[in-house]
């Protein structure tokens, strides 16, 4: 083994066996481990004091090149400084063949081949700080008030297992869970657990100005069969869904402003309610009044195997007791309790009532046949048209 100090102060060398390891002011020149050798060639170097760079076998470890910190705890162990118009790689991890595994590239791009594992550190295997990658806006690394983060979450103590993308604040506690942003004027955004406002789960913020650009596009994919969209409860189970084909399944639609007094309108091309059970069927439900929440009036159809039919109805809110029915194979009316029309207007009651008085000018006058009206003398009846028959009334 020959050494070579060269009045370099400090280093300590560990050669291995059968090695030759030469250290100079000018450059490094190691070969380690016998047939294994690794070479330094040519780097210039200033050395902290208190510092050194062991090289060689040591008690657990073969060939190793480790830089040892100097006395200051603000000195850095370490520096690789790239040379002006660096182009190659400022370091490479390759594999027994050559193969490269790993890069810090001259720009300071890091590529692998390999996965990247970001360990917390811990104390005793207690967690006390969870693995985090943050990007920061500052080159330096300080007095940010708002950077970027992904990993587990660092709010609670101890630590939880939630992961989280999103803007951390100061003391590393999580601000938005995941936001995306375009503009800070929020021109294009994407949150969940968005803080500040909307206060909702998931916010989404469409582009501000922009020209037929969906806030929210959902894009069926080719041979889609399943839905685009599924809600389903607590237990797993559907209650609402958008088919393949754009069909929107809801077992109740609400629209309108947010308060009842001013409600909005409803404006679309088909609106179909489906009643799966013929049984028990569902409808439109109309809510008569600003002062409860319920609804008050139901629109059904109706299919009655009993009557042979099937029916229009407005009823009450739980159908008890029927409006107005209209047969869909007769276009009969029923007024009031019934749904068995007989006739072309079918009353259930003892009496009608025609409010206003009308006396034809003349038995010629004009109207049209089955028209009838009254005046306090008089009821008149057009029997065909333009011809009107009349009949005195008289108290008893």
């Amino acid at each position: 083994m020959t050494l070579t100090r060269d009045d370099i102060d400090g280093p300590t060398v560990a050669p291995g066996s059968g090695a030759t390891s030469t250290i100079s002011r000018g450059g490094v020149v190691a070969a380690l481990g016998g047939a294994a050798a690794v070479a330094l060639v040519g780097s210039s170097f200033a050395q902290a004091a208190g510092s050194s760079l062991v090289t060689g076998p040591n008690a657990t470890t073969v060939n190793t090149v480790q830089a040892i910190g100097g006395s200051a705890a603000s000195t850095i162990p370490l520096t690789l400084k790239a040379v002006t118009g660096q182009k190659a790689d400022l370091t490479d991890w390759v594999d027994p063949a050559g193969a490269a595994l790993a890069q810090v590239q001259a720009n300071g791009i890091i590529r692998t081949r390999g996965s990247v594992d970001i360990i917390g550190q811990t104390t005793n295997n207690i967690s006390t700080a969870q693995p985090l990658v943050v990007f920061w806006n500052n080159a330096d690394n300080t007095g940010d008030l708002r950077k970027w983060s992904m990993g587990l979450d660092t709010s609670n103590n101890p630590p939880n297992n939630d992961f989280f993308i999103g803007r951390v604040n100061p003391d590393r506690s999580v601000n938005d869970i995941f936001f995306l942003q375009e503009y800070a004027q929020n021109r294009v955004a994407v949150g969940l657990g968005f803080v500040p406002p909307p206060p909702s789960g998931v916010a989404i913020t469409g582009w501000d100005n922009s020209v037929d650009v969906p806030a929210v596009l959902l894009r069926i994919g080719i041979n889609q069969t399943g839905e685009a969209i599924k809600i389903v409860d607590s237990a797993g189970n559907r209650t609402a869904w958008i088919d393949a084909n754009s069909a929107a399944f809801f077992p109740s639609l609400t629209t309108g402003a947010i308060s009842n007094l001013n409600p909005g309108p409803l404006s679309v091309a088909g609106l179909r309610i489906a009643s799966p059970d013929p049984d028990n069927p569902s409808g439109l439900f109309l809510n008569a009044s600003a002062t409860n929440s319920g609804p008050d009036f139901q629109l059904r159809a109706l299919e009655s195997s009993f009557y042979g039919a099937y029916f229009m109805q407005v009823t009450n809110s739980t159908a008890s007791r029927t409006y107005l029915s209209i047969r869909q194979d007769s276009g009969y009316v029923g007024i009031g309790n019934i749904n068995d029309m007989l006739a072309p207007l079918d009353i259930d009651g003892s009496s009608i009532r025609i409010r206003q008085p009308f006396t034809p000018a003349s038995p010629s006058a004009g109207g049209y046949q089955g028209q009838i009206s009254w005046d306090p003398g008089n009821l008149y009846v057009c029997v065909a048209p333009s011809t009107w028959l009349r009949a005195p009334l008289a108290s008893w």
